[in-house]
């Protein structure tokens, strides 16, 4: 009886090709989460952004109470406030500063009432109340204006000026992003030194992509911590997301290869 050959097939390629399949597949997945993750962060941003009210009269209004304390009424319009301790030149006597602020979230989604604060109730020293002029929305500077108590040459006359640290990072990755671009034509010919580049320019890119989705092209900004956090957070998923673009496409060369 005629012995048949035994057939010896190697499936390690058709192995390879479905875990390549199986791989592009969960990235995708991952990449549509992070993109939109990113939006809806960049999302909140823009709805959570304070916007400082200059200083008039009915904005808000003061009462004193025997025990010396004061509280400060708000007008409806204003959904939120930030009162904080200054340094003072005197000792003796305490000065609080007041920045106060709405949200488009406020305004459009939740009420939040008539808002109130109480100073002064357990400070055995004299005190002053000053309302920081904030006007991150109209690009204008103003003095600093005495709410409550006697005047301090250390907090009246001042200007609340917005930081700029958050446009100098900005400079700084746009200069990154040029470096990276022009070693990324110098070595073009280099297939694993260009695989590297193009991550690192990926750095500096998402995160001036991240300052334009939270501050827009503002050079300054009044709130740097909050939105610097918001940048990072959004840099970071963006980052992320455009690596999972560049594997995915390679990914993609290697299976056609694999196919073909």
């Amino acid at each position: 009886m005629p012995m048949i050959p035994s057939l010896q097939t190697d499936i390690s390629p058709l192995i390879n090709l479905k875990k390549k399949l199986f791989r592009k597949k969960f990235q995708s997945i991952i990449l549509s989460v992070a993109l939109v993750l990113s939006l809806a962060i960049s999302l909140f941003a823009y709805l959570t952004a304070p916007k400082y009210f200059p200083f008039t009269s009915n904005l808000l209004s003061i009462e004193e109470s025997r025990d010396g304390s004061i509280t400060i009424l708000f007008d409806e319009k204003v959904t939120g406030y930030t009162l904080y301790e200054t340094p003072s030149e005197n000792d003796d006597s305490t000065v609080y500063s007041l920045e106060v602020w709405t949200t488009t979230w406020d305004n459009l989604f939740q009420d939040r009432g008539t808002q109130a604060v109480v100073i002064g109730s357990n400070d055995e020293n004299p005190f002053s109340v000053y309302y920081i002029q904030n006007h991150s929305q109209s690009g204008k500077s103003a003095e600093n204006i005495l709410l409550y108590g006697s005047h301090n040459s250390s907090s009246g006359g001042l200007i609340s000026l917005p930081g700029l640290s958050l446009w100098y990072l900005f400079l700084l990755s746009a200069a990154l992003f040029v470096v990276f671009g022009v070693i990324l034509l110098v070595f073009k010919r280099n297939d694993c030194a260009k695989l590297w580049l193009k991550k690192l320019l990926l750095l500096p890119f998402s995160y001036m992509v991240g300052h334009v989705f939270v501050m827009g092209f503002n050079a300054s900004s009044y709130s740097e911590q909050r939105d610097f956090s918001l940048i990072i957070l959004i840099a970071t998923l963006l980052f992320c997301a455009l690596l999972l673009i560049l594997d995915t496409h390679q990914l993609r060369k290697e299976i056609r290869e694999m196919e073909g």
